[in-house]
C-alpha cells in the first residue's frame, strides 16, 4: 500500500515538473528558434525606411542650348560701270570693235532746231528738244556708218525711254555717211526729253546693251 502511494507520488511529481516546464514558456519545434523580441517590428521599420528614402542624387552636367550662328553682313557688290545702277560721266570715252565714241555736254536746243528749219514742230507739253554732241571714230577693218551702227537714247527718272528726234537739226549724225578705218566725225543727235532732261543718256551698238551716262558730277 505504501509502495503504491510511492509510485503515484512519483508520477504526480513528474506531472508537476512537466507543468512547471510548460509555465516557463512554450518550446519551439526542433530546428527552429523564436524570433527575438521586436525583430518583426524592426524589419517592417527598415522596409518602410527603405521605401521612403530618397535615392542618392547624381549631379549630371546640364547641356547649354547650341547658339545660332550669326551671319556676317555682306557688302553688296558695286554694279558694273556704265550700267543704269552705276552710270559713267558724260564725257567718258567708250567703244567696241568698230567705233570709239565720246559724248559732249547735252543742252536744250529748241532755238537751234527752229532756226535750222522753220517747219520743225515744237516739242510737246512738258517736253524739250535737247542736242547731244557726238564724236565718233571708226576703228573697224572695213567701213561703218554711225547713224545705222549706233543707237542713242535717253532714260528719264520716270524709268521711261525717250528716243523721238527733233526734226531737221544742224550737223545731224545722219549726214556723216560711211566712214573708213581711222575716220573721225563730229555731229549732233537731238532727242525730245522731259523738261530739264532729268535722267541718263545712252549709247549702244545696234542690237547691243546700252551704256548709261550721267551729266551729274560725282
Amino acid at each position: 500500500m505504501s509502495e503504491g502511494r510511492r509510485v503515484v507520488g512519483l508520477v504526480g511529481l513528474g506531472l508537476v515538473l512537466v507543468l512547471a516546464a510548460c509555465d516557463a514558456g512554450a518550446v519551439a519545434p526542433r530546428g527552429q528558434t523564436e524570433p527575438a523580441p521586436g525583430a518583426a517590428a524592426g524589419g517592417e521599420t527598415a522596409g518602410a525606411n527603405a521605401d521612403t528614402a530618397e535615392p542618392a542624387g547624381t549631379d549630371e552636367p546640364t547641356e547649354e542650348p547650341p547658339q545660332e550662328a550669326t551671319e556676317e553682313p555682306t557688302e553688296e557688290p558695286t554694279p558694273e560701270a556704265g550700267t543704269r545702277e552705276n552710270p559713267i560721266p558724260i564725257d567718258t570715252l567708250v567703244g567696241n570693235d568698230d567705233w570709239d565714241i565720246q559724248l559732249g555736254d547735252p543742252y536744250e536746243a529748241w532755238d537751234e532746231v527752229r532756226a535750222e528749219n522753220q517747219f520743225n514742230d515744237p516739242p510737246g507739253d512738258g517736253m524739250e528738244f535737247w542736242i547731244l554732241p557726238v564724236t565718233v571714230t571708226y576703228v573697224g577693218e572695213e567701213t561703218g556708218d554711225p547713224f545705222w551702227d549706233l543707237d542713242f537714247g535717253f532714260v528719264g527718272d520716270d524709268s521711261r525711254t525717250y528716243d523721238d528726234d527733233c526734226g531737221v537739226i544742224p550737223d545731224e549724225l545722219y549726214d556723216v555717211g560711211e566712214v573708213y578705218p581711222d575716220g573721225e566725225a563730229s555731229a549732233n543727235v537731238c532727242l525730245e526729253v522731259p523738261e530739264g532732261a532729268p535722267g541718263l543718256w545712252t549709247v549702244a551698238p545696234q542690237f547691243g546693251d546700252p551704256i548709261f551716262f550721267t551729266t551729274e558730277d560725282g
